[in-house]
């Protein structure tokens, strides 16, 4: 097994932040970052590495406890920011079949609670709130708009539009109460107004594109 495969397996092992593994969970989510940044081979090898998404999506939700104490706090923080921002990178380079399995196994719905996850107005939950917002409407913009390969940079992934996993995303969001977020945060005016536009932008492709598919159940993570 090479030492990539070993880090991908790793984190598939993770169920809890707090799980004892041979790696600290923090340093093998921030080892996973490093190969996946910019790899579309190695994102989709961790993508079809089984429990590796749902592990990501599980952990990129954890809580802090009440009363914890600061340093606890800021391990949590690292691993759903090292989580999410693997996902990211996942959904970044991924084919469509890489698209396909992170809404299949919850993706949309994890970015809809981390933005939620979120209290108070500080500077760091500003830019959180906005990453989450950013990457739902990166995703749903992909597959209704389609993926043209770039000349100069072949690392993405191209692909047509996929009408039916624009719906399906649509749906996951409509379900887990995005709606209702986004339109709460046309009027955010955190991170200089950054929320507020990215909130905007995502209200009017959700509202002009898109149909229901209720009917389709999707993975619990």
């Amino acid at each position: 097994m090479s030492k990539d495969q070993e880090i991908i397996e790793a984190v598939a092992a993770y169920e809890s932040k707090n799980q004892n593994q041979q790696y600290p969970i923090v340093d093998s989510l921030s080892l996973l970052h490093d190969i996946l940044l910019g790899h579309p081979d190695n994102c989709k090898q961790a993508a079809y590495t089984p429990k590796v998404l749902i592990s990501l999506i599980k952990l990129s939700l954890c809580k802090h406890i009440q009363d914890i104490d600061r340093e606890e706090k800021k391990e949590t923080d690292k691993v759903r920011n090292f989580s999410m921002c693997c996902l990211q990178e996942i959904q970044r380079l991924g084919d469509i079949s890489v698209q396909f399995d992170l809404i299949e196994k919850g993706y949309i719905r994890a970015l809809i609670h981390a933005a939620s996850l979120c209290g108070g107005s500080n500077m760091q939950n500003d830019i959180w709130v906005f990453v989450k917002l950013q990457s739902t409407f990166q995703i749903y913009r992909d597959l209704n708009d389609g993926r043209i390969q770039q000349t100069f940079n072949q690392k993405f992934a191209s692909f047509v539009p996929q009408s039916y996993l624009t719906d399906c995303v649509k749906d996951q969001i409509e379900l887990e109460g995005g709606n209702e977020e986004v339109d709460a945060l046309i009027f955010n005016i955190g991170w200089f107004n950054k929320i507020k536009v990215i909130a905007s932008e995502l209200k009017y492709v959700l509202t002009v594109t898109g149909k229901d598919c209720t009917n389709r159940k999707w993975d619990q993570f």
